[in-house]
């Protein structure tokens, strides 16, 4: 039976055979008989320490349904972490694939694989104008018109509409669902 959480060995498994699916060079060996296929445990840690949900489910710490759990009572049956980060997998150039942790912090932009020197420096600057936005003082806004522009247009002004950019801060940092934010006016200001 399919599961929505895997340990690391299955979803490791999984991506072996998503990954041999796509590759025409399938010579009909065993995924599970090949050694480059192992998990390394002694590095990585057991792979049943490893839970990776495949259907997250975030509960934002200052949102409504945390509020209101609180408010019920429900957090004695519930334990609440801060988790240490997001990671997305990434398909690198070689069609492999690769865990990179989310950069959400200035520091994090500098270190992350995930962006070439130039969208780092464009990132980090946008990243800060994002932190420093008031939505009721235009001001902070710059050249940007957040009542009138599409996120589209916001990252093109930034210079970040690299599609690697885009879909990381929309999706992983973001956390919106699909793509339709990027070209809905009402949804640029949706904090």
């Amino acid at each position: 039976a399919e599961s929505a959480s895997l340990n690391l060995k299955q979803l490791y498994e999984k991506c072996a055979r998503d990954q041999l699916q796509n590759n025409d060079n399938n010579d009909g060996k065993d995924n599970e008989d090949n050694e480059d296929n192992k998990i390394d445990e002694a590095t990585l840690g057991r792979a049943k320490s490893y839970s990776i949900d495949l259907c997250p489910k975030f509960l934002m710490g200052c949102g409504d349904l945390v509020k209101m759990l609180i408010h019920t009572g429900v957090t004695r049956y519930l334990d609440f972490q801060c988790i240490g980060g997001s990671y997305i997998l990434s398909k690198e150039k070689d069609n492999k694939y690769k865990l990179n942790e989310i950069p959400i912090t200035a520091k994090a932009v500098w270190n992350t694989s995930l962006l070439g020197y130039m969208q780092k420096m464009r990132y980090k600057s946008f990243l800060m104008w994002i932190v420093g936005v008031d939505i009721n003082d235009k001001k902070t806004w710059k050249k940007c018109d957040l009542n009138n522009q599409t996120m589209r247009e916001i990252y093109k002004y930034w210079k970040c509409n690299d599609e690697n950019v885009i879909n990381f801060t929309g999706h992983a940092v973001a956390l919106y669902k699909n793509d339709n934010y990027l070209d809905d006016k009402s949804l640029t200001i949706d904090w």
